[in-house]
């Protein structure tokens, strides 16, 4: 039986478990749909316990405490802060097959390092803990921020909080606001003469006419604008397509404006022409548009009047005509007026219509500018999830998916990202392990989408190259040679002279993944000055996704606050020659007892006992594994090394996927070549004249002998 939620949590293959840990969960998060408040971003709030960061608005959780038959008074009422948490603990042990479970633990052991399963009787250890932890000064809303790795937060919250957090210049992720015109578009709403008055003071503009309306959005557009946004987000009962001429969309509008109350068809034909132009609106700004249906609000009455909304109290709604929503879409790209979309239905029984749907109007000006977006709200489960990016796998491109958001009032639930990102890589896992696709991570292309991915994340320099000639002379260079597909023979023309480097296969696609690394590299403008050290502790601290070095980098790394999501990979390469699937890698300490008269027979035994020592002992045998963190060559050494570098070199070793080192490199390979290796990363040579002075190297040396 494996582990209560353990590192490999939903991960069941090799594949997934790879996917994961070395990719996945180092991703930087984008929370582009959210509903936390940027008021407690800007004064970088500090929890007095964990009821309020955790229970405070969190509709979800209040849902399920009525369901377990919890009084009102411990939900959204006047009971205590741990009166409150102890209810939610009571509810949440029943809670098997339900996401809460899953998130409220991930919750717990990621920001809280509790390792144990909340329930009533555990929950005062787990209050006492949990408020321990928030009282510590790196627990603030800021912090809990950074901790969860965020780049960049959408609110649709109020403005002037996000003024101010744009002007502190201590906050070093981005937060913009989101545009949500719900209020402007809801005609029907008794509120809404109300609404309107309030539009025409902030904006300037009086709107007595539809045409003013959208002329008063314009501008509040602007305004947006110019604080960053570029996502606009509608909720919607469903998306609507009742067209209608100009002056009978003027003449509904004169009369609601008036105080009438308007017919169901006249509020669809209203709505209609509101989202068609709000959508030009948003394609002239490049704006993204939003659009979430499939939502039955406030189905109960008595707590409306009560609660008021968003307080648990919605359910799915299944009526979607998906010819509607096709048809509103159609109006839009008819006029080359279709901005970039998101689709979203809380109904799952709309994956496949929306899946055909966002097909029919993708262009060549943005890649999947049409999308499908990630399971919502009642769907964000694992069932849920897997059936909604199996169904746009089958129907579209799931390699293309936005992903995942939090919709989310709490500064916890980053690990819904953790979450999702299990859930995708054990989908893709699966069909890999499975043979329904190929291993084909690894290649350059990849490679460089997942840099850009970082970048647009916020990471703007993802790699890391070390100058120094022993680690590009002696170890990349040295692949060249290593990866060819006969060593000697190769390694003989570069003696003989006739090797063509320039032209040669392995070299190119080395190369090729070594400019990809300078292109991006945080000491690009200085290469040959950054240190070894500051590199390996940049990796360490999640500055960096990359670097080209091996497992004697743990020395340095393990001094650092350093993330265990990191390990070994190969070195990406557009080939199909399978070295871009293993390691370099090999015995990297030869021993050997002198066997001249200059030694005595006292001295070499003194030798022997030493390395059965070393073999055989088990204070030897944790020397080798644990004090130099390297992987052990004995059969009968069982000691596992204890840090990721070296877990990876294992595991390729375990299975057999290592290249051999060549190891009858000249003396003075290292020193020349790698200082020419360190004119091409300086930009003083291009690649053409390094191979070229590389080939008169091996020319001009004495072959060694082995």
């Amino acid at each position: 039986m494996k582990q209560f939620m353990d590192k490999d949590f939903l991960l069941s293959t090799p594949t997934a478990q790879h996917l994961f840990h070395d990719y996945a969960a180092k991703m930087p998060i984008l929370d582009y749909h959210c509903h936390i408040n940027p008021k407690e971003i800007a004064e970088d709030r500090k929890f007095e316990n964990i009821t309020q960061v955790w229970l405070g608005g969190d509709h979800y959780k209040w849902r399920q405490m009525r369901t377990n038959g919890v009084d009102e008074k411990y939900i959204t009422g006047d009971a205590s802060d741990r009166e409150k948490f102890q209810k939610w603990a009571e509810t949440l042990e029943k809670l098997i097959g339900n996401p809460l479970y899953h998130w409220s633990h991930l919750e717990l052991k990621r920001y809280f390092g509790y390792e144990g399963y909340l329930n009533g009787e555990t929950a005062e250890e787990v209050w006492n803990l949990c408020n321990e932890k928030l009282a510590q000064d790196d627990m603030t809303v800021r912090n809990i921020i950074k901790k969860s790795n965020v780049k960049l937060i959408c609110t649709t919250d109020r403005l002037e909080w996000h003024k101010k957090i744009a002007a502190d210049e201590t906050v070093d992720f981005k937060v913009y606001p989101a545009w949500r015109p719900d209020k402007a578009m809801n005609l029907e709403k008794p509120e809404y003469l109300d609404y309107l008055k309030k539009l025409s003071e902030v904006s300037g503009i009086e709107v007595k006419s539809f045409k003013t309306l959208i002329e008063a959005l314009v501008k509040r557009m602007d305004y947006f604008q110019e604080r960053g946004c570029s996502v606009s987000d509608h909720a919607l009962e469903y998306v609507m397509y009742a067209p209608a001429s100009e002056e009978e969309i003027e003449a509904i509008y004169s009369k609601r404006l008036a105080g009438g109350e308007i017919t169901k068809e006249e509020e669809l034909k209203a709505k209609t022409a509101f989202i068609l132009a709000v959508g030009k609106e948003y394609n002239k700004r490049d704006w993204v548009m939003q659009l979430h249906y499939g939502c039955k609000r406030d189905n109960n009455v008595v707590r409306y009047k009560q609660l008021g909304p968003d307080t648990g109290y919605d359910c799915i709604n299944n009526y979607a005509p998906s010819s509607e929503m096709a048809d509103m879409l159609n109006a839009l790209s008819d006029t080359d007026a279709l901005p970039k979309t998101i689709l979203y239905s809380l109904n799952p029984n709309d994956n496949e219509s929306i899946g055909t749907i966002i097909g029919c109007f993708q262009n060549e000006k943005t890649v999947g500018r049409i999308q499908q977006g990630s399971a919502w709200w009642f769907n964000d489960h694992k069932v849920g999830m897997t059936a909604q990016m199996t169904s746009l796998a089958n129907l579209g491109i799931l390699s293309n998916f936005v992903g995942m958001l939090t919709d989310s009032r709490s500064f916890l639930s980053y690990t819904r990202h953790e979450y999702f990102r299990r859930i995708l890589c054990e989908l893709i896992g699966g069909w890999v392990d499975n043979g329904e696709y190929p291993d084909d991570y690894k290649t350059l292309d990849s490679f460089k989408e997942l840099l850009e991915k970082l970048k647009e994340g916020g990471m703007e320099t993802p790699t890391g190259i070390m100058k120094e000639d022993w680690s590009l002379a002696a170890h990349f260079l040295a692949e060249v040679y290593e990866q060819q597909p006969d060593v000697e023979a190769f390694v003989s023309s570069l003696y003989e002279g006739t090797a063509d480097l320039a032209n040669n296969e392995k070299f190119n696609s080395l190369m090729d993944f070594f400019d990809v690394m300078m292109e991006n590299n945080y000491a690009k403008d200085s290469a040959i000055a950054a240190e070894r050290e500051t590199t390996e502790m940049m990796l360490a601290e999640g500055q960096i996704a990359f670097m080209f070095g091996g497992n004697w980098d743990w020395s340095v790394i393990n001094a650092y606050d350093y993330t265990e999501n990191m390990g070994m990979m190969p070195v990406p390469q557009n080939t199909d020659d399978g070295s871009n699937e293993k390691l370099v890698g090999g015995g990297s300490k030869f021993m050997m007892i002198d066997s001249s008269d200059a030694t005595s027979d006292e001295q070499r035994q003194a030798a022997k006992d030493f390395l059965t020592w070393l073999a055989d002992s088990d204070e030897g045998q944790s020397f080798i594994a644990e004090t130099c963190a390297l992987v052990p060559a004995f059969s009968n050494n069982e000691k596992e090394v204890s840090d990721p570098l070296g877990k990876s070199v294992k595991k390729y070793a375990d299975e057999a996927a290592l290249i051999d080192n060549y190891n009858y490199l000249p003396d003075d390979h290292l020193s020349i070549c790698g200082a020419t290796f360190q004119k091409y990363l300086a930009g003083q040579i291009d690649r053409a004249e390094f191979a070229a002075e590389i080939e008169d190297y091996w020319k001009n040396t004495t072959p060694v002998e082995h």
